[in-house]
């Protein structure tokens, strides 16, 4: 059988319209939870460079047998330097290099550093040769909140005695 020869092919303009509102739907339902993804993948991201920062300066510390030291580029909100520190002075002179610098959070995030026991602000994390952490003289609890005050994806880093890096998400829990 063929079609008659008066009939066309195609989509009606309802058909256009339904399947125009059904998209516009969908995509209304989705962007929220991509916004929360795309601010999940962020926030994990921006953590993830603060741990490799620490354990460089950690390997650093045990392969050259000197200090090394992470120091925020005034705060750890505008980034941060690792950097040897021969003699203990918190400044690149003399001998001393910078061996890698991070960038500047996100503007959606910020950081928040605390000594685990005395809740005083810390600015530097100084490694031993052989990679312990050395000052601040206890552990460190490193706080990314979203700025918008959301703190289910926050991420929570502590820097241990040891130089051992553990890290949570979440505003739970605390170093142990």
């Amino acid at each position: 059988m063929h079609a008659s020869p008066n009939r066309q092919s195609g989509f009606s303009l309802i058909e256009l319209l339904t399947t125009l509102v059904v998209v516009a739907i969908l995509i209304a339902v989705a962007a929220p939870s991509y916004r929360e993804a795309q601010l999940q993948g962020q926030a994990t991201s921006q953590a993830n460079d603060f741990v490799i920062a620490v354990t460089t300066a950690r390997a650093e510390a045990v392969k050259l047998s000197q200090p090394v030291r992470v120091s925020a580029l005034g705060t750890w909100d505008a980034g941060w330097i690792v950097a040897t520190d021969a003699n203990s002075d918190g400044a690149i002179n003399g001998t001393d290099i910078e061996i890698q610098r991070g960038v500047a959070a996100n503007p959606t995030f910020n950081w928040t550093v605390v000594g685990n026991a005395t809740s005083a602000a810390v600015l530097d994390l100084r490694f031993d040769g052989q990679g312990r952490l050395v000052a601040p003289a206890e552990q460190v609890l490193f706080t990314l909140r979203r700025a918008d005050g959301v703190t289910a994806q926050s991420r929570r880093l502590c820097v241990g005695l040891s130089g051992r890096v553990q890290t949570f998400k979440g505003e739970a829990g605390s170093c142990t």
